[in-house]
């Protein structure tokens, strides 16, 4: 992939130097630069947020009480994980997430729920 990127951007660069739009090209890189730390920031600032709201769900009892609900669910889905897991808590909550559209506090969830079913080494 990155030897695409590479070949793309020496393309343009290329480009714009034979047709005499070098500053078309500097201008489109500086406001592409820019747009990417804006959206990085931005999804570090959401995944933090989530970050932090799944710990307090955690404490507070409402990733089991969850992952009871979603339990019929989960069961067909992953029939060798139990119900205690802290997986399937991680996994209902990133279900509950999407199901409700928060697509940004859904990734937390997938990504604790991915570290927790590698720990098990049999998923």
């Amino acid at each position: 992939m990155k030897w695409i990127f590479t070949v793309m951007l020496a393309a343009a660069t290329v480009c714009g130097g034979l047709t005499g739009r070098m500053e078309e090209v500097s201008n489109a890189a500086l406001t592409g630069g820019q747009e990417a730390v804006s959206l990085a920031l931005r999804l570090t600032a959401a995944l933090c947020l989530w970050s932090g709201v799944l710990k307090v769900a955690e404490a507070a009892g409402l990733t089991d009480r969850i992952a009871g609900l979603l339990s019929p669910v989960l069961g067909r889905i992953f029939p060798r994980l139990e119900k205690e897991d802290p997986a399937r808590r991680y996994i209902a909550m990133n279900m509950t997430a999407n199901l409700l559209g928060l697509g940004n506090a859904a990734t937390p969830f997938g990504l604790k729920a991915a570290e927790a079913l590698a720990a098990r080494g049999n998923y």
